[in-house]
C-alpha cells in the first residue's frame, strides 16, 4: 500500500492503491483527518480514490490523514498514515 497520494499526477499514485484489497470483497476502507473526522469511506474499495472529500469532487487539503481498513474477515483492523501531496 502506498503512503503517498498525488491526485493531480498521471503516475501510479494518482489514486490510492491498496495491494490485494480485491481479495477482500467485504473490506471497508475509511480515511480520517487530523481531528478524527471521517473524510472518505468505501465498502468493496476499488483502488480509485483520488483524495476527494467523501463522494464529492472536492479535493482534500494537502497533508497527513489516518486510514483504517477492516478486511471483513475477523482480523484486526489495519491502520496507518497516508499523505496527500499536490
Amino acid at each position: 500500500m502506498s503512503g503517498l497520494l498525488t491526485p493531480n499526477s498521471s503516475g501510479m499514485e494518482s489514486t490510492w492503491k491498496i495491494i490485494n484489497i480485491d481479495q477482500y470483497p467485504q473490506a471497508r476502507v475509511s480515511v480520517y483527518d487530523k481531528n478524527g473526522l471521517e473524510v472518505f469511506s468505501a465498502q468493496s474499495y476499488q483502488n480509485d480514490w483520488r483524495g476527494t472529500y467523501k463522494n464529492s469532487t472536492n479535493p482534500l487539503p494537502a497533508g497527513s490523514y489516518i486510514y483504517r481498513i477492516n478486511l471483513g474477515d475477523g482480523s484486526q483492523d489495519k491502520e496507518g498514515w497516508i499523505y496527500i501531496h499536490y
